[in-house]
């Protein structure tokens, strides 16, 4: 997925982003799920510099190294479009209760939604050592549920088709699995929304365009709402970004 980068840009609201979810595991750690802060790209660049090297593949197709642009953008996001999580837990011993992020995902409407499929494109990595655990799906059902909120009809991401993990987490979450007509090395993931979760189906053919389409009256009225819900949520809002930088977004192991 393509995705703009965004200027450096002032919070019309200094309120911090409000809590979403709170877990805790059989041993007592205490997780929480919350939407991206400006503050994390430290968090975030640290959480990307432990994930593996295969990881960090499977979640931006090939890149690497992230930038300081494209981790500015993983958590400059541009709210009237798109929705950013990450999952937190306390550092060991830290007393002030400072966070480590240990998983993010985010979903951005499709450029070309109208009336007919609203849909949006999803990415999700978790870091290597908390895999396993129901944070993949937890986030999932995070993204599934904001995307219904706002009246989206799909879900769908590319994933590699060497990422079996992602894959397997995939239909397990409902989404159904399916190679890529252009590329062999692609499954695109897709989940229909606002029915059930246990019947996976198939979305209407994707036609690759290569220049973007207008956006349509629909996708106007999405990103309202996208708009409406963060507000609900308490995150922050930014200016829309500059067509400058992209970044390609996927999915890693979960």
């Amino acid at each position: 997925m393509n995705h703009q980068t965004s200027s450096p840009a002032q919070p019309i609201s200094d309120r911090p982003a409000a809590p979403i979810n709170v877990r805790t595991l059989p041993d007592g750690t205490r997780l929480q799920l919350r939407p991206v802060r400006p503050q994390d790209e430290a968090a975030i660049a640290n959480l990307m510099a432990r994930v593996s090297a295969a990881g960090r593949r499977n979640r931006f197709h090939g890149t690497v190294n992230l930038s300081a642009t494209q981790l500015h953008a993983m958590v400059c996001v541009d709210h009237a479009k798109e929705i950013a999580f990450v999952v937190t837990v306390q550092k060991i011993g830290d007393v002030r209760g400072a966070e480590q992020i240990i998983a993010e995902a985010r979903f951005c409407i499709d450029a070309d939604a109208n009336a007919d499929a609203d849909g949006a494109e999803f990415a999700l990595v978790v870091d290597d050592h908390w895999q396993r655990l129901g944070l993949g799906r937890w986030v999932m059902h995070a993204l599934r549920d904001a995307a219904q909120a706002v009246g989206l009809t799909w879900l769908h991401g590319e994933i590699l088709s060497s990422n079996l993990p992602m894959l397997a987490l995939m239909r397990d979450c409902g989404l159904c699995c399916t190679p890529d007509r252009e590329d062999d090395g692609l499954v695109q993931a897709q989940l229909r929304l606002g029915g059930p979760h246990d019947a996976p189906t198939a979305m209407p053919t994707r036609t690759r365009t290569p220049t973007p389409k207008p956006m349509s009256m629909a996708a106007r009225r999405l990103k309202q709402s996208l708009t409406a819900l963060s507000a609900r949520l308490g995150l922050w809002v930014w200016r829309s970004p500059p067509p400058s930088a992209s970044i390609h977004h996927s999915g890693s192991e979960a």
